[in-house]
């Protein structure tokens, strides 16, 4: 049985008001109700509007053909409930509808002049009251026996009228010849899609540029790779926590409840240090093989987050900085700051100049590196105009993407300061338009008042620079006098954390590679 969609009751408690008459339908009165779908929830559901007995077949008379209609009285839902009386209130609207269905006069349709001058009626063709079911869009050709598409008409009515005819200016336009799925598909309502499961080659692709690496000798690498999940530290195991345990006790009962399983699940590389020297050694060996550094931790330590008592060695921590990254780099432009900076320029665009292209390109961001004082001084030193990131308001001769424009730009950057800049390592980051060379964690380290933009670091100089970075540097770290420690430390080649500091005291001899 077909869902119905007209309901019949007594009004309840007189307070919903008539959709047509706009009247409120008094308590006890017959009321005969319209599922309609509800507009005012996402999840979609369905809502009724309510009618007098009158008014809802007075609707109905003025309504379209193929608008569903109240045919019978069991076309109602609940009409058993009702009286004898309302029962034949409303069988006599119904009768009275379809009486007047019937006297209608049919519409007539004007006849048409043929080309011998004799009038010819159209062809009268039986649709069905019922609107058709949309069965997808069909490629195929019409056949001898299939009807003539409109077009045809179309043309053969334009030899037989004034080609001057207003009617006539868009004929040739009638009918359309493009991809109709893709028309009637960005007609469609857009929806927004998630894309969750990337195959392997969008995979291959987005980290290729990433790493700056050649994309089919990653896909000829990727053939054999396998994931690999590296284990440092248990602090939580079957309802029971090991944060109240020193590190010594986590490792032992790591190692007795789980096992490795060949590049699958392995333990992270650790060390037990008991001598300065042979951790100057490690740092060596690490940083010669170009991995970012170590973390060292006490074997009596407790696992305490957020409490920093772990200690990082990283290469531009050595020799008081003298083994960190850097670069002579011109200030080309600023952002305002957040915060307690707000409404100041606190965060700088350091750039370099492009021989080649006699253009200036943007290395990275800066925003470490300044006392507040320096900062205020530097709101008035530098020389800046203010473009609120506009696009037109970009100068020719800055090279910059779409995603960095400051909200100042140098006036003149051949009369720009140059900043010492220092960082971790140089990087890659296609963002930044010097080669996609940039600085990992920077920071003001000097202003070189003693060069202008010529005596800078320039693109050239910048690639050499990130050349030699990544080349084994000639250096060697060297242990001091220490004091021995008790426990010792482990040392750990994980991703670094946080925490606690060694008593032994290292230096290191700088790498050979020029100092300007």
């Amino acid at each position: 049985m077909a869902e119905q969609r007209f309901c019949v009751e007594y009004a309840k408690r007189g307070t919903a008001g008539c959709k047509k008459c706009k009247d409120k339908i008094m308590k006890g009165l017959v009321r005969i109700g319209k599922v309609v779908p509800n507009p005012f929830t996402e999840s979609g559901g369905d809502m009724k509007e309510w009618y007098h007995v009158k008014c809802i077949f007075e609707k109905f008379e003025k309504a379209r053909a193929t608008t569903k209609k109240i045919e019978d009285i069991t076309d109602l839902e609940g009409w058993e409930e009702l009286q004898d009386e309302e029962k034949e209130l409303i069988n006599k609207h119904i009768s009275d509808l379809a009486a007047k269905a019937a006297a209608s006069p049919k519409k007539k349709v004007q006849a048409k002049l043929s080309p011998g001058g004799q009038l010819t009626s159209p062809s009268t063709q039986l649709t069905s009251p019922s609107p058709r079911k949309f069965s997808g869009f069909s490629a195929t050709k019409p056949g001898p026996s299939s009807p003539a598409p409109a077009t045809q008409g179309s043309k053969l009515s334009a030899q037989y009228c004034d080609p001057t005819h207003k009617d006539c200016l868009f004929r040739e336009f009638h009918g359309f010849h493009g991809d109709l799925f893709l028309t009637v598909k960005l007609l469609l309502p857009g929806v927004i899609k998630s894309v969750y499961n990337l195959n392997d080659k969008q995979i291959v692709k987005l980290f290729s540029r990433i790493f700056n690496c050649n994309q089919e000798e990653m896909k000829a690498a990727f053939q054999d790779a396998k994931v690999c999940l590296f284990v440092f530290d248990c602090i939580f195991f079957n309802g029971v926590s090991l944060m109240d345990r020193p590190l010594r006790e986590r490792k032992k009962f790591l190692h007795e409840n789980m096992v490795e399983i060949p590049n699958r699940i392995l333990f992270s590389e650790m060390k037990h240090v008991t001598r300065a020297a042979d951790l100057a050694d490690m740092i060596t060996r690490v940083i010669r093989e170009g991995l970012e550094g170590l973390v060292l931790k006490d074997v009596k330590g407790l696992y305490e987050p957020g409490k920093r008592h772990w200690l990082k060695v990283k290469k531009d921590y050595l020799n008081e900085g003298a083994m960190a990254d850097t670069a002579d780099l011109v200030v080309l432009g600023a952002f305002y700051g957040t915060g307690s900076k707000g409404g100041m320029m606190s965060v700088f665009l350091m750039g370099c100049y492009d021989p080649a292209s006699q253009m200036w390109c943007t290395v990275t961001k800066c925003a470490g590196g300044h006392d507040d004082a320096t900062l205020a001084r530097l709101q008035s030193e530098l020389d800046m105009v203010k473009i609120s990131k506009e696009p037109s308001k970009i100068p020719g001769w800055l090279k910059i993407n779409k995603n960095y424009y400051p909200d100042f730009v140098a006036r003149d950057p051949k009369k720009a300061a140059v900043w010492e800049i220092t960082g971790a390592e140089f990087s890659k980051a296609e963002a930044h338009t010097a080669d996609g060379i940039s600085i990992r964690f920077p920071r003001c380290t000097r202003i070189r008042d003693d060069k202008d933009w010529q005596s800078a670091t320039n693109l050239p100089q910048l690639r050499e620079l990130f050349r030699l970075s990544k080349e084994t540097s000639d250096f060697e770290v060297t242990a001091g006098p220490s004091k021995s420690s008790s426990g010792g430390e482990s040392v750990s080649s994980t991703p670094p954390s946080t925490s606690t500091a060694s008593s032994s005291k290292l230096t290191a001899a700088s790498p050979k590679k020029e100092q300007n």
